[in-house]
């Protein structure tokens, strides 16, 4: 799959979001849709949810991110900042978008 990067600058930054933080949030809502569009997610309690794999991250956003603890710490982040939903699952972590990371990708949307 090819992945176009569109980092907000400005709502990062009302977010509080570090442009690696960004570049990974903007990876995991692109990687999102095309799993969902596919019909790749798991369904969990609070609803879908992809698998969080670090080698799709590391491969696409290095030089940002280049190891699996980095993703997984960035992942953490992410959650604490009401973006992500974290979802541990017998294989792995997985993740799904929170309705506040959804406005990421919107114009005009609130911040």
């Amino acid at each position: 799959m090819k992945y176009s990067q569109n980092i907000d600058k400005a709502r990062a930054e009302a977010w509080g979001l570090s442009h690696e933080q960004a570049a990974l949030f903007d990876f995991l809502l692109s990687y999102f849709i095309r799993a969902t569009d596919k019909g790749d997610v798991v369904e969990f309690n609070r609803g879908a949810a992809v698998e969080l794999e670090p080698p799709k991250v590391i491969a696409r956003l290095t030089p940002t991110i280049r190891t699996a603890a980095r993703v997984y710490d960035g992942a953490e982040a992410l959650g604490k900042k009401g973006l992500i939903e974290l979802e541990r699952g017998r294989f792995g972590p997985f993740y799904r978008i929170t309705d506040k990371g959804w406005q990421w990708k919107t114009i005009g949307g609130e911040q």
